[in-house]
């Protein structure tokens, strides 16, 4: 499961970033579980900061990262 700090340092980055949604998932999320790795589904941020905004998550965080963006689609 993801620590309590990995947590608050995707919470922080995730507000500077102006990110409008997180989603834990994978192996990160099981109870009891030590995890390979942090999965996360990013959605609202700017194209032009998400290679900013994981540089900065890759740096903080105590595992390796794989996130998903998800692109908001216009209606």
């Amino acid at each position: 499961m993801i620590s309590a700090e990995d947590k608050d340092n995707i919470i922080k980055c995730a507000e500077k970033y102006n990110v409008s949604s997180i989603i834990l998932f994978g192996s990160s999320v099981v109870k009891d579980k030590e995890s390979n790795d942090i999965d996360i589904g990013v959605k609202g941020i700017e194209p032009r900061l998400f290679f900013p905004f994981y540089t900065e998550l890759f740096r903080v965080l105590s595992n390796t990262l794989q996130i998903k963006h998800r692109q908001q689609k216009n209606c």
